[in-house]
């Protein structure tokens, strides 16, 4: 029975130490080392928040045509802007028409600076005639890309650690047959994530601008133009009889034959007439 009360008054004295004081609200019990305490869990929650946060992988893409006054102001204007932005022209084609100049252009804009790169080559033209802007979210495809070309690579580790443990030929070539079709995997995988890597790093714009010719279609103008077209026109002939003269020379001989004979004929047949 002692021990009993001796056990019990024990307990009743622990749990009085343990009792916070009267004054206590809530948190931890004073008198508690800082050192001691339990890792706040708020830089972990933090932590979990940024790991939830996916950085966005987009592809922007554009075509933008206008008409312009001046091209050959306009192409070196266009110039100076791509210097400024940092981008470059990967195309650019000249096109000539009957009453316009056109030239289309590719560029690649760094991908931060593209809206403003944008807005910048939209005044340079007197009228915008289309403007069509494209973005793709990719992160999906980056992620899955990412995570089985990890997994490839660390089968093709195991790959070669079984390889360096193989004895018979027969394993090792078979060993060898697997480690050549995922290398051929993973070189794929890495060449499609740095299409996309280069995609979303660098915007895309197809610039269209030309310039409308000034046509006269005036008297003089006319008179100008028929006297020209009569002229080449002459030329060309002169330059076909040149060029055909043996096939000129030849008929004119075969003319002349011709003739002489029908003539001898003739004369014959009229000296007959005259005897009879």
């Amino acid at each position: 029975m002692k021990k009993l009360m001796f056990a019990f008054g024990m307990a009743v004295a622990i749990m009085a130490c343990n009792r916070p004081p009267a004054n206590f609200e809530g948190g931890e019990p004073p008198g508690e080392s800082v050192a001691l305490r339990a890792p706040v869990l708020l830089p972990e929650r933090v932590k979990v928040k940024r790991a939830d946060v996916v950085e966005r992988k987009l592809i922007k893409n554009g075509t933008i045509t206008f008409s312009t006054s001046d091209i050959s102001k306009t192409r070196k204007e266009i110039e100076n802007v791509c210097k400024e932005f940092s981008a470059y022209v990967s195309s650019d084609e000249q096109q000539s028409f009957d009453k316009r100049i056109q030239y289309e252009q590719v560029i690649r804009i760094p991908a931060g600076r593209f809206d403003a790169f944008t807005k910048v080559i939209e005044s340079l033209g007197e009228h915008v005639e289309y403007r069509n802007i494209t973005t793709q979210d990719v992160t999906e495809e980056f992620i899955d890309i990412g995570a089985r070309l990890k997994t490839k690579k660390e089968l093709e580790i195991r790959y070669h650690q079984l390889l360096a443990k193989a004895i018979k030929v027969d394993d090792m070539l078979s060993i060898e047959e697997q480690i050549a079709n995922v290398r051929t995997e993973i070189e794929s995988m890495e060449g499609r994530l740095n299409f996309l890597t280069n995609q979303v790093g660098y915007s895309t714009l197809t610039l269209t601008y030309h310039q409308v010719v000034a046509s006269d279609f005036g008297f003089g103008t006319q008179m100008m133009s028929s006297f020209v077209t009569g002229w080449n026109g002459l030329l060309v002939f002169l330059v076909g009889i040149v060029k055909a003269w043996p096939f000129i020379l030849i008929m004119g001989a075969g003319f002349w034959l011709t003739s002489r004979w029908i003539k001898r004929i003739n004369l014959a047949r009229h000296s007959k007439t005259e005897n009879v």
